[in-house]
């Protein structure tokens, strides 16, 4: 008998880290020696406010751990081994490629901090020079895009079970959509249709030049296969983490602002990378001025100024002690944190879209699917309005078929308190949407 996949769908994302702890400690996972396969729009690889020694402390741990910080504490901790950042083509926090992440406790604060000089951690000034560190962990991050948008050229190889208007249910195509333990292979169309395109032909086409994401439609590279595949043969188990956001994500900073206020503070808080990113010299200037940046605009905002050249910055600051779209009291280190999430991603994508990144998903994961994961975790991500909420239920039921078709054997287990969308209930087959032993969930912000 094959053991079954425990699939857990959480509603914060760092709430997968909770899961992970558990699968440890019942011994279902290793303690260390794991790949983390991570699909999301955004990288998750923050540290949170938190003393390094503390990171020890499970419950001091999830009460300082945010939607964005909780990979890090697995890989300081020794569980995570190498994390491939599967992202979508609208994502562009952090460059391909492999980057060699050293993370360790600062001598001087006393924090969990980065000696890998991404724009990524200069901006969030989470970088130190490595001989600032100890106890340090360097882990491979590899970073890859898939998928395709709608507005692309080029033909897109859809699985069986995404073809037919429906997604995992009975279609002339797939009349019995019956998972099995192979996972079906993309193959020439056998009804007379059009061919369908092997994954591995053709990867890479023309880009439209009206395509509003400047992105190649490869769908998945050679290079994302290869890079996966080296990465599942070197761990000792692996665990696959899915954010419903890969697939359609909004920055929820947007609806405080118009239009141009957005664009005004997106201008304020922008980052200006080294102009070496080998130089070290090059970099403690880049911290200094972000320093110096992000310091002045905390002050100018908490002034809460009445006069100023700018009548859009006096706009901005008009809007602390108003509501924002949830109701929430809008305070000066509010709009603060808004100015630091202007460069989020932002994509809310089209039906066509949700089908191309699925098939992408799909493809990647059937040609490096050698063994099963340990665990599966998958995050929904609309009580901190990233994922649409008129999406997510449609999404999360396209990935748990897109599953079925990889894995016969899982164990569902929901983590939240409620569905959003009559949809999920008429297709999805009852199940307990509380889990007894779940956390207690906490802000995502």
């Amino acid at each position: 008998v094959m053991a079954q996949i425990h699939v857990h769908v959480v509603e914060d994302h760092d709430e997968a880290l909770h899961h992970v702890h558990r699968a440890i400690g019942s011994k279902k996972l290793p303690f260390s020696g794991i790949g983390l396969v991570h699909f999301d729009s955004h990288p998750d690889l923050l540290s949170p406010n938190l003393q390094a020694d503390e990171f020890y402390d499970k419950e001091k741990l999830y009460a300082y751990t945010s939607i964005a910080e909780w990979i890090l504490p697995a890989i300081y901790a020794g569980h995570v081994d190498w994390v491939v950042w599967v992202k979508p083509p609208w994502a562009q926090q952090m460059d391909e490629g492999t980057h060699h992440l050293t993370v360790g406790k600062d001598v001087s604060s006393g924090h969990v901090r980065v000696s890998t000089p991404l724009p990524y951690y200069l901006s969030e000034l989470l970088y130190v020079p490595v001989d600032s560190l100890q106890n340090t962990r360097t882990v491979p991050l590899h970073v890859v895009t898939i998928g395709a948008c709608a507005y692309c050229d080029g033909a897109q190889s859809l699985p069986v079970f995404l073809k037919g208007g429906a997604i995992g249910v009975a279609s002339n195509d797939n009349p019995d959509h019956t998972p099995s333990s192979k996972r079906v292979k993309v193959s020439p169309a056998s009804d007379g249709g059009t061919p369908i395109k092997s994954p591995l032909t053709d990867l890479t086409h023309s880009v439209n030049p009206v395509c509003l994401l400047k992105c190649t439609d490869i769908t998945v590279s050679k290079c994302a296969v290869a890079i996966l595949k080296a990465a599942l043969k070197d761990c000792a188990a692996w665990w696959l983490d899915i954010d419903l956001d890969f697939f359609s994500t909004a920055n929820p900073f947007k609806s405080v602002f118009t239009k141009e206020q957005f664009e005004h503070m997106e201008a304020l808080y922008a980052f200006k990378r080294p102009d070496d990113s080998s130089s070290p010299q090059s970099i403690a200037e880049s911290v200094s001025n972000r320093q110096t940046q992000l310091l002045s605009l905390r002050q100018l905002l908490s002034t809460t100024p009445t006069t100023h050249s700018n009548k859009v910055f006096l706009s901005i600051c008009s809007l602390i002690g108003m509501n924002d779209s949830n109701g929430s009291i809008i305070d000066a280190e509010s709009l603060h944190l808004a100015g630091m999430m202007t460069d989020l991603p932002h994509h809310i994508s089209s039906m066509e879209d949700l089908t191309n990144m699925a098939a992408s998903m799909y493809h990647l994961l059937d040609m490096c699917w050698e063994r099963d994961p340990s665990i599966i975790t998958i995050a929904r991500s609309t009580q901190d309005d990233y994922t649409p909420v008129d999406q997510v239920d449609h999404v999360q039921l396209l990935v748990i078929r897109l599953l079925e078709e990889l894995c016969v054997h899982m164990d569902l287990k929901y983590h939240y308190h409620y569905l959003s969308t009559p949809e999920y209930k008429t297709q999805q087959s009852p199940q307990p949407l509380v889990d007894t032993f779940a956390p207690e969930s906490h802000s995502s912000l």
